[in-house]
Formats: structure tokens, sequence, C-alpha cells
């Protein structure tokens, strides 16, 4: 996907391929549709980004850090709960 985006951007347009409904199905027209240069920056910015997130294909490591970081904050989460609804108080 990176790579269809970075050309996308590069290129600044994509063809659109008509084909006919009936036999024989050839293209039977073809229309090229060109990108705003605004968008194209866009698209290049968004490939920078995906290039330097973490790979998401090892979904177990990915999940591990995600509950050593929950592990991780639960103390700070359960205070800021009890702070809230005043929870452990003796008064009732």
């Amino acid at each position: 996907m990176v790579s269809v985006s970075r050309l996308l951007a590069d290129t600044g347009q994509y063809r659109l391929l008509f084909f006919a409904q009936d036999a024989p199905q050839r293209c039977a027209n073809v229309v090229t549709a060109h990108i705003d240069p605004a968008q194209c920056r866009q698209l290049q910015q968004w490939v920078v980004m995906a290039q330097m997130a973490p790979n998401t294909s090892q979904f177990g490591l990915s999940r591990s850090q995600l509950k050593n970081e929950l592990e991780r904050l639960k103390p700070q989460i359960i205070a800021k709960i009890e702070s809230l609804y005043n929870i452990g108080s003796t008064d009732l």
C-alpha cells in the first residue's frame, strides 16, 4: 500500500480504465485523473509516517506491549477512579 501511495504522490495522476459490459470485455476507454498538488504532498507525508511506524504484522508483540503498558498504568488509573468516586472512604 505504501508503494502505491508513493507512486500516486510522485506522479500526481492515475488512470481509470473503463470496460465494456458486453463481450468482448476489453478496455473501452481510459481517462487520466489528476491529483491536486496539496493532496500529493499529503500522500507523501503519509508515506513517510507509515515508514516510521512500527511493523504491525507482529500482532503478538503488539498485544504484549499494550498489555505491559496497561499493567504499568493500572495503578494510576485505579487511583484516579478512586479519587473521582471517593472509593475506599469509610464515610457511609
